[in-house]
């Protein structure tokens, strides 16, 4: 006989991908007439009593990109692809291609141009504002190389600088800005005046701020003075009686430390300095992973 339902058993689930799609968004102005001027439009220009036929059309936004057809939706994808997840413009480029839309590099990078100069710097500034405001900052550098820059050849000289708000405070706040150098004045510059206590790697390009408080890249103040001052002391007692010379790799490992001496002894002063620059080296780490993709 015909088999009937009876009831129905689960059996599993499965997570299903649905691959992103390209469509135009059409954007008309309606147009719209007074029905009560002009008539008849015929005879309106030899009667001066006769008003005139009325035509208004609706306000519509401007584009968000003069002259373009870039949508707030697209350049979203775009930027959160190339600074979220690293994928360079080249490549982002050719999947708009294989989607059936062709978009060249050159597009790309002036809509992420108009981007940052237009809607990001704004946020950026505040953010800054905020920064500045912290008692603690952490700073670290990476090499990163520039093509096509004015008055420059290409070389790995160049820096990208990251600045974070202190893991005490009470928001996080990572900031990058480039420098075609690794000159100590780019911090300066962009620090100003700033005059909190600043975490670093023993990069002596730091010492040229003049209000910050260097510390070293080494929980609280008076846990840090009863338990790792005696280490610390010993530590670099122990350094100073270390019989090395010349140049090798341990002479020049015990000298580095020991130049670090006062920046490492920083963060017994007050509780809330971290006792390591981890801070900045993990928010800079996506962009040395973004860096392997761009070279």
């Amino acid at each position: 006989e015909q088999m009937e339902t009876v009831g129905k058993e689960f059996v599993r689930d499965e997570l299903v991908y649905v691959p992103s799609r390209l469509f135009v968004r059409k954007h008309y102005a309606e147009v719209v007439k007074c029905p009560a001027c002009g008539e008849d439009e015929s005879q309106d220009a030899n009667y001066a009593d006769v008003p005139a036929p009325v035509f208004r059309k609706a306000a519509i936004p401007a584009p968000m990109i003069p002259h373009s057809f870039c949508s707030p939706e697209l350049l979203a994808h775009i930027l959160y692809e190339k600074y979220v997840m690293a994928v360079p413009l080249e490549r982002q480029a050719k999947d708009f291609k294989a989607m059936g839309m062709r978009l060249s590099t050159a597009t790309l990078s002036n809509w992420v141009i108009h981007a940052a100069e237009n809607f990001m710097k704004l946020i950026y500034e505040r953010m800054k504002a905020e920064l500045l405001n912290c008692s603690v900052i952490h700073a670290d550098e990476t090499v990163v190389q520039v093509l096509n820059e004015p008055n420059k050849k290409a070389r790995t000289d160049s820096r990208m600088w990251v600045y974070c708000a202190g893991k005490y405070e009470g928001h996080s706040n990572i900031l990058f800005e480039y420098s075609p150098t690794r000159n100590g004045d780019s911090a300066r510059k962009f620090l100003g005046d700033y005059s909190g206590y600043l975490v670093c790697d023993g990069y002596d390009g730091y010492n040229k701020l003049t209000g910050a408080t260097r510390c070293g890249c080494w929980a609280r103040q008076n846990q840090r003075q009863e338990r790792l001052k005696p280490i610390l002391d010993d530590l670099f007692a122990w350094l100073n009686d270390l019989p090395v010379s010349g140049g090798t790799k341990l002479s020049k490992a015990v000298q580095y430390c020991l130049n670090e001496k006062p920046y490492l002894y920083r963060c017994l002063e007050n509780g809330n300095i971290p006792v390591d620059n981890n801070r900045a080296e993990n928010a800079i780490r996506p962009f040395v992973v973004g860096r392997k993709n761009w070279l």
